[in-house]
């Protein structure tokens, strides 16, 4: 048996638990301070394991500069915008991305390390898939019941009676389109570790996945995850068959979520209005950014100045529900640049991935996959401007880092006199 250090065990123990907390440490639900507290534990861990060997070969992956890209960008804002709560509040989603994209490059030294951090991802999804159970079978009947008397603006109780009435699970996250995004990037995830672990009993997985997703009743993650899929197929010469053939089943299913909510009975539920409240929510974002494009209105700014630019008929928002808009309104041209950094860094490393020979590529490339659908979901969503669903876009860029600087999946060793950790 292959002994492991103690540091290595208690990292990997405390990073898998984080990972599995994540999903249940709703922003919107806890207390700030408490939020404020996770923040500190996770900075000061992953600067400790910044400057440790294991946790240096994070630098050498250009999503770590991306990362410290978007804290600089972050903080010049917050110097443009001084008065701004958001711009110090705003802090905490940031230092949680890197600190988790940190975490795991150094906890995910070798292949037995990675397929922890996996199946932790995989079980705090189970536990999401429970509690949005619950919900869609206990909580629901008693909140269509009581929503009327709940003191809410026009918007909301509008937007909550909807989903209520066409049962639109959403977990432990505070509107289904979000729990869709954060499906979409765990059900590939899944592919990567059934690659790992090839029992039959685990194909539940990806399957309680699907009918989760598919009961958000979200065309937005939908579509992203056929526009993963679609890509994994292309990448994947050998179970191209078996990927185009769940392609085709999952075409009929956005089928069926669109002639649903063609078919919506309430005005706010159906396809029409969903796409003429976006086109609201996207022309507000261009006037904001019209408006400062130098500065832009200030990191967090984006709910607080909305109703300035709001369209007549628009409904209340927080988010642009578009991550290129989102950056420019709050950050002016600099948001757009620092994209299209994320986006070039994410393309290279992609391209090195994909040139390095690997035992188990598959996996890899499943993994590619997921962090691509977060970016065509965030097109028409906003998940990228919640952290609860954003940190699992780096945990995934760290399961990663390893991979795009060469190390790749690699078996677990053999012998006694192997280090476990590279």
């Amino acid at each position: 048996m292959i002994k492991i250090p103690a540091r290595d065990r208690l990292l990997l123990f405390f990073t898998a638990v984080l990972i599995l907390w994540r999903p249940f440490m709703a922003e919107w639900v806890y207390p700030a301070r408490f939020v404020i507290y996770e923040t500190i534990l996770v900075l000061f861990l992953a600067l400790g394991i910044l400057f440790c060997r294991a946790g240096q070969r994070c630098v050498r992956s250009r999503f770590f500069w991306v990362w410290a890209a978007w804290v600089l960008l972050t903080g010049i804002s917050a110097g443009f915008h001084p008065m701004s709560n958001a711009g110090r509040l705003g802090w905490m989603p940031v230092v949680l991305n890197g600190g988790f994209f940190i975490l795991v490059t150094a906890s995910g030294a070798s292949r037995w390390h990675r397929l922890w951090l996996m199946a932790a991802l995989l079980i705090g999804s189970l536990g999401a898939m429970v509690l949005a159970s619950v919900q869609w079978s206990v909580d629901f009947p008693y909140l269509k019941n009581s929503l009327a008397m709940v003191p809410l603006s026009y918007s909301d109780k509008v937007f909550y009676q909807d989903f209520l009435n066409r049962g639109r699970i959403l977990g432990p996250f505070f509107s289904p389109d979000l729990f869709a995004g954060y499906l979409v990037m765990i059900f590939f995830v899944s592919l990567a570790f059934l690659e790992q672990i090839e029992r039959k009993i685990l194909y539940v997985i990806p399957a309680a996945l699907l009918t989760a997703l598919f009961m958000t009743r979200s065309l937005g993650g939908w579509i992203s995850l056929l526009a993963g899929l679609t890509v994994l197929s292309a990448l994947s010469g050998g179970r191209r068959k078996s990927l185009n053939f769940l392609i085709l089943l999952l075409c009929l299913g956005a089928v069926v979520l669109w002639v649903q909510r063609m078919t919506a009975g309430s005005e706010a539920g159906s396809l029409e209005n969903s796409f003429r409240q976006r086109l609201n929510f996207w022309k507000s974002s261009w006037e904001m950014f019209c408006y400062a494009p130098f500065q832009g209105v200030g990191f967090g700014q984006f709910p607080k100045v909305y109703h300035y630019f709001q369209q007549p008929l628009a409904f209340e928002t927080r988010y642009a529900h578009n991550i290129g808009l989102q950056l420019l309104a709050e950050f002016g041209v600099w948001g757009g640049m620092w994209l299209a950094c994320w986006l070039g860094s994410f393309a290279a490393e992609s391209r090195r991935l994909l040139k390095t020979p690997s035992v188990n590529s598959f996996a890899d490339k499943a993994l590619l996959a997921g962090l691509g659908a977060f970016f065509v979901h965030n097109l028409v969503d906003f998940s990228f401007s919640v952290p609860q669903v954003s940190d699992h876009w780096w945990i995934i860029a760290g399961l990663l880092t390893d991979v795009t600087v060469g190390a790749g999946f690699k078996p677990a060793p053999t012998k006694k006199s192997e280090p476990w950790s590279q």
